[in-house]
């Protein structure tokens, strides 16, 4: 294809693009028929033209399939800190266990990934260490989860958030609907009542943590590794 026809035709993919987020539904359907058509022709993707690597990163956790409090607070958290998406799946290898995929551009899903897991650890061990001046409370899941909730709200007290461009939100949206079809949304989780002790000693027990530091150790690692 000649460079100049090239050019012209990325020009018309973008204008498509804009178009495609009309409020005006034909309007929006038709300008988004016509961009993957262009896109077709160029062999490109939305994430092309905005120089994006899209990819994703599967966290399996031994948490049951389903409204999980902690689990949704905590995976908005890393959303909210990496500027990523994420979808919940059933594990198929296990019994009615959940998969927690974010997507997004890679490094930063690469950092919402490691930071999934250090968080759930650095929650889990501060309940663990909360509870060996107060063994009896071991088996009393409604204090471990308003512990559990009260730790998550004092990190997430010291997140800086990362709000992506719209062209990037729609990019990763279009990225996830042709990789992944439609999806299923979550069942709303009850917003109970917790045990407001135990929520105190969750935030005060989280003074000392810090998301961002264990990132910047693995962010540093990421790029050496692409260096």
């Amino acid at each position: 294809m000649e460079e100049n026809r090239r050019e012209k035709l990325i020009s018309r993919l973008k204008k498509c693009l804009a178009l495609s987020a009309s409020p005006e539904p034909h309007e929006a359907a038709a300008a988004l028929r016509q961009a993957q058509k262009l896109m077709r022709e160029l062999d490109l993707t939305e994430a092309d033209l905005l120089g994006l690597e899209l990819a994703d990163a599967l966290v399996k956790t031994r948490e049951g399939f389903g409204a999980c409090r902690t689990m949704n607070f905590l995976t908005s958290i890393v959303m909210e800190a990496f500027g990523v998406q994420c979808i919940y799946e059933r594990n198929p290898g296990t019994a009615n266990r959940l998969n927690v995929r974010y997507v997004g551009p890679r490094d930063r899903v690469l950092l919402a990934e490691y930071s999934h897991r250090v968080v759930w650890r650095a929650m889990q061990g501060a309940w663990d260490n909360f509870l060996t001046q107060r063994p009896w409370l071991k088996g009393d899941g409604g204090k471990r989860q308003a512990f559990h909730l009260g730790w998550l709200v004092g990190v997430r007290e010291k997140v800086e958030a990362i709000v992506p461009p719209e062209e990037e939100t729609a990019a990763v949206n279009r990225w996830i609907a042709q990789r992944y079809g439609e999806l299923v949304p979550g069942k709303a989780v009850k917003q109970k009542p917790v045990n407001a002790a135990a929520f105190n000693a969750g935030v005060e027990a989280a003074e000392d943590f810090s998301l961002h530091t264990p990132v910047e150790e693995q962010r540093l690692a990421i790029t050496n590794q692409g260096a």
